[in-house]
């Protein structure tokens, strides 16, 4: 899944139009987890959404409004090209679209 920052040093799934910082690898019994926040991951796309190889990526939910997903960045929405990163390599493959991050 994808996440994001929710407080200082506090992750969580992305929700629409959010940044990402990375990819969700693991969360420990005490709740620390593990994030990827470089190099190449695989991350769902979300419910109807445009993933558009080359464009950088905001968060986004599946059909039932739950978070951790991911699209491509709506160019005429000024508020998203602040929160945008990464880019999308390559989108044959909705549930694991593959991105990278710098």
């Amino acid at each position: 899944k994808a996440v994001k920052y929710s407080n200082d040093h506090i992750f969580a799934l992305t929700t629409d139009a959010s940044h990402v910082i990375g990819k969700l690898l693991l969360v420990g019994p005490d709740g620390t987890c593990t994030v990827q926040c470089h190099g190449g991951v695989k991350l769902p796309g979300g419910d109807s959404a445009t993933l558009t190889i080359g464009k950088a990526i905001v968060g986004a939910v599946d059909g039932s409004s739950n978070g951790g997903y991911i699209r491509a960045v709506d160019t005429t929405q000024a508020a998203e090209l602040g929160l945008c990163r990464g880019y999308i390599a390559a989108n044959n493959t909705t549930t694991a679209v593959e991105v990278m991050f710098d």
